[in-house]
């Protein structure tokens, strides 16, 4: 079994960025490690705005769409699992570990689970925490996601390969810094949805404290007016095994067991 913990930083300098280009930058991260062998593969998927990004690398892709916290379905009937999960779908790290495991038992032998979800760190996430305790509200934040943990729940019968990591995304945002901060796609912009949105008293009052520190905090801008952001996210890719590896695994077994016995 491999078993991996990577931590990276990347510096995305590639021209300006659209607020869907910003957000979709770490899922094509992930999406750009995961090789699948059908040819034509069923993937179900929970996340915004990224069926462009699926089709583009699996045009004849079977593409299941999903809420909630699982597929359609019982069986184990996709090759690939992909879930970016919305910030506004927190939950305590053992949660997300036990979906993890839920969901790979939906996956096809050597088939794939990706799945992504907001760092503790992530700038939008460490501001949306600050403005909740400055206002009194209850918000429960992004979970701290160890590898440890990780390795111990999922690595097992049903993965025989887990990769996981941490990544900082940063790029060039054009004028549209205010859609950047309060997308619904961002701890701010669902957390603001969650209190009734901007028109709401809580979620207004939400919002102005989250963009006096947005102030504060002074991103970099740029003299053309356009503005650096960064997201940080927590990635995981987990391998199913074989038809092929389970037999070779059971066959080494039943050749352990007989030369135990023939010994004996």
């Amino acid at each position: 079994m491999l078993s991996s913990f990577r931590q990276r930083t990347k510096l995305y300098e590639r021209g300006l960025a659209t607020v869907a280009e910003v957000y979709n930058a770490p899922v094509a991260a992930i999406l750009d490690k995961i090789v699948l062998r059908a040819q034509h593969p069923r993937i179900a998927h929970h996340i915004l705005d990224v069926e462009t990004l699926l089709r583009e690398r699996w045009p004849t892709a079977e593409l299941v769409a999903f809420d909630g916290r699982q597929p359609a379905g019982t069986d184990a009937a996709y090759d690939l699992i992909i879930n970016v999960a919305s910030a506004s779908a927190q939950q305590p790290a053992a949660s997300v570990l036990d979906e993890w495991a839920r969901q790979l038992e939906r996956v096809r032998p050597d088939g794939v689970l990706a799945v992504q979800l907001t760092a503790p760190d992530d700038p939008l996430e460490c501001i949306a925490a600050e403005a909740a305790r400055n206002l009194g509200l209850t918000r429960l934040g992004a979970p701290e996601i160890k590898p440890e943990q990780a390795f111990e729940r999922l690595v097992g019968p049903l993965c025989s390969e887990l990769e996981i990591w941490r990544s900082s995304v940063w790029q060039r945002l054009t004028s549209q810094e205010a859609q950047y901060a309060n997308s619904e796609r961002g701890s701010i912009g669902s957390f603001v949805a969650s209190l009734g949105g901007e028109t709401s008293e809580a979620g207004a009052a939400f919002n102005a404290e989250c963009q006096r520190l947005y102030r504060l905090g002074s991103p970099h801008t740029f003299r053309d007016g356009t503005t650096l952001c960064s997201l940080a996210r927590i990635s995981a890719v987990a391998t199913r095994p074989s038809l092929m590896d389970i037999y070779s695994e059971y066959s080494n077994y039943h050749d352990h067991q007989l030369s135990k016995g023939w010994k004996s």
